[in-house]
């Protein structure tokens, strides 16, 4: 099987992993971005491009990998070429050094085109051409997203610390039935916090910013205890970091698949949210009881007399 068949099956959820097949250190990921390698010119660098013209006419040192967009060559590529979702022209004096392979898109090949490696580009129907190309655009924008939330789970179990991260934990595995309706009902509330401060005074900017920080913050936290409760249940044996990362990525993964992960994530940030404010941002997995339980000291009264 081609290498780059392997490549897109098991890793089209972590495209940002280039280290699993790039053959240098010195990969680039660019977007939305016209490139051209002119005649006698040569770049040697991989590349991934989310939905980019590319163009080369020179000389391209290196793998490609472009995920919706345009491709066309009439120069040289030593490594191997990769479309997902897009279509890709193959000139007859371009020379390939290594395999193409085309998903969701098109590839048309002329007469002369030298290409040393396998050729793998399953022709469909026009809807199907279309669909993928949808996936692959959908892929661009929330693959940044699914890095950044990782990245983010990451930086909240460095400041709260391992004990606050399963407090969380706790509480979503204990009071599930509790956190979600909790976290609907804070969404809910933060959307009529935005409109009522939108009209109330010119102040309300610095007000709703705050808020935003605030609600931001809930959410990751929960994510971060949704990710190391997972992570627990898979891997026993991990560190605390550890297993947070391999829920993290597990999520990641979920919520990037078209319709159904967008679909998840609506219930992983319900769920988050409400077991973030449950257990009080960590502080305990029963925090909401032991504020219920807590009232008032009675007011004291002078000594009869």
């Amino acid at each position: 099987m081609l290498r780059y068949c392997r490549i897109l099956l098991a890793l089209v959820p972590f495209l940002f992993a280039t280290a699993a097949w790039a053959k240098t250190s010195a990969s680039e990921i660019l977007m939305a971005q016209r490139i051209h390698i002119g005649q006698g010119e040569t770049r040697d660098q991989d590349l991934i491009c989310l939905g980019c013209k590319v163009s080369i006419d020179g000389k391209m040192d290196g793998d490609l990998l472009l995920v919706g967009g345009w491709l066309e060559v009439n120069g040289a590529v030593t490594g191997d070429v990769a479309v997902f979702g897009g279509t890709a022209n193959v000139g007859s004096a371009a020379q390939i050094g290594g395999d193409v392979a085309v998903f969701g898109g098109r590839l048309v090949r002329a007469p002369g085109a030298s290409i040393a490696g396998d050729v793998a580009a399953p022709q469909g129907s026009p809807a199907r051409t279309a669909a993928g190309l949808v996936a692959a655009i959908a892929l661009a924008f929330f693959i940044p997203l699914a890095v950044a939330g990782v990245l983010a789970v990451a930086l909240a179990f460095a400041l709260l610390g391992e004990r606050r991260i399963g407090a969380v934990a706790a509480a979503m595995e204990q009071h599930a039935a509790l956190a979600l309706p909790a976290g609907f009902v804070a969404s809910i509330a933060m959307v009529f916090l935005a409109r009522a401060l939108h009209v109330l005074t010119r102040t309300s900017g610095s007000l709703f910013f705050c808020a935003v920080l605030v609600f931001i913050a809930a959410l990751v936290t929960g994510y971060a205890g949704l990710s190391f409760l997972l992570g627990r249940k898979l891997s026993r044996s991990a560190g605390g970091l550890g297993a947070m990362m391999i829920g993290a990525l597990i999520i990641a993964a979920i919520q990037i698949v078209p319709v159904l992960g967008w679909l998840a994530f609506c219930f992983f940030a319900d769920l988050a949210l409400g077991a973030c404010i449950v257990s009080g941002f960590g502080s305990s997995p029963n925090w909401y009881e032991q504020v219920g339980r807590a009232a008032p000291s009675p007011p004291t009264g002078a000594a009869a007399g």
